[in-house]
């Protein structure tokens, strides 16, 4: 997997999309008409993975699998940021190094859009967590 870093404070679902399809940032960048003013909506993002062949399901569970992994931004309390997990190791795309761990990105996580379908334990631990 190559690595993609962002290149405005907006695109971190591009970079993430492109590191989860093995896409390049401007492939998935053109997915969406070549311009990204404001992030992404979970259904965009999910709409993107299946023209790719890759089905995503929300979840709040923690992933095990590949996963679109959202989390607080560390620049602006009022806003999220998105990290790529691959099933081993969290990619965050603000820079070349990764700035969230998994540890920290679990703990963190609102919610995530990962690879697989959800088994009846997955759902419980989902209903589970909205509970709370």
């Amino acid at each position: 997997m190559k690595h993609v870093t962002q290149k405005n404070e907006f695109d971190y679902s591009i970079c993430c999309l492109a590191m989860m399809l093995g896409q390049s940032y401007y492939e998935i960048l053109n997915f969406f008409g070549g311009e990204i003013v404001d992030g992404l909506i979970n259904s965009e993002i999910i709409d993107c993975a299946a023209n790719f062949g890759v089905k995503l399901k929300l979840t709040k569970a923690v992933p095990i699998g590949r996963a679109i992994i959202v989390v607080p931004s560390l620049k602006n309390s009022e806003r999220t940021h998105a990290v790529y997990y691959d099933g081993k190791s969290v990619h965050d795309p603000t820079e070349s190094v990764d700035r969230y761990i998994w540890r920290t990105a679990k703990k963190a996580m609102k919610f995530a859009l990962e690879e697989r379908e959800l088994n009846e334990e997955d759902e419980l631990t989902l209903r589970r967590s909205e509970e709370i």
